[in-house]
């Protein structure tokens, strides 16, 4: 890993349409069951437990307004990162500063196994996205919507519920008609 630099300096941007994910590497000094606390006085800013996998322990949240998929990775070599996927980089640049600051995650310039790393998992929403288009105007409705519905669906399957309740509570959350129908 190398020297800790300015958020600017690390951040890597990636685009397809309207689709933007933002990324950033660096070393997280608080640990993950520690951030959801400081942002108690957030209530559009949601959060699953900690997930703990062989390669990574990691927790997802989720801004409702505009919708924004965040996730903090931690893996055993201490290293961590930031992703978000949104339709909005203003707000996902601003969630990210927030974390960095109230965290002390320390961001470094991003490597190439970290750019290919945002570059898979980019690849892989793409189509997530594609049908979020697909459906927001087959439905006649707003992207963001769709959009919000969809990454927000995703996000509580995190805390545990079943597809037919997070599919209920993220059409219901967006002020759409369920997606199945469509």
């Amino acid at each position: 890993m190398s020297f800790p630099t300015s958020l600017n300096d690390a951040l890597v941007e990636k685009r397809y349409d309207s689709l933007i994910i933002l990324g950033v590497r660096g070393r997280l000094n608080k640990s993950l069951e520690s951030i959801h606390p400081m942002y108690s006085d957030k209530k559009e800013f949601e959060f699953a437990p900690v997930k703990k996998e062989q390669n990574r322990d990691f927790l997802a949240t989720f801004n409702a307004d505009p919708p924004v998929d965040l996730t903090i990775d931690l893996y055993p070599t201490s290293e961590s990162s930031i992703v978000t996927f949104s339709l909005n980089k203003e707000k996902s640049k601003e969630l990210i500063e927030d974390l960095v600051n109230k965290s002390g995650f320390a961001p470094v310039k991003p490597d190439l196994s970290f750019i290919e790393q945002v570059d898979e998992m980019f690849y892989l929403q793409r189509s997530s996205y594609e049908a979020c288009l697909f459906l927001s105007k087959r439905m006649k409705t707003n992207l963001e919507k769709v959009f919000g519905a969809t990454w927000y669906a995703n996000f509580l399957s995190y805390k545990g519920l079943s597809t037919e309740e997070c599919m209920q509570f993220a059409t219901k959350k967006y002020g759409i008609s369920e997606l199945r129908k469509v």
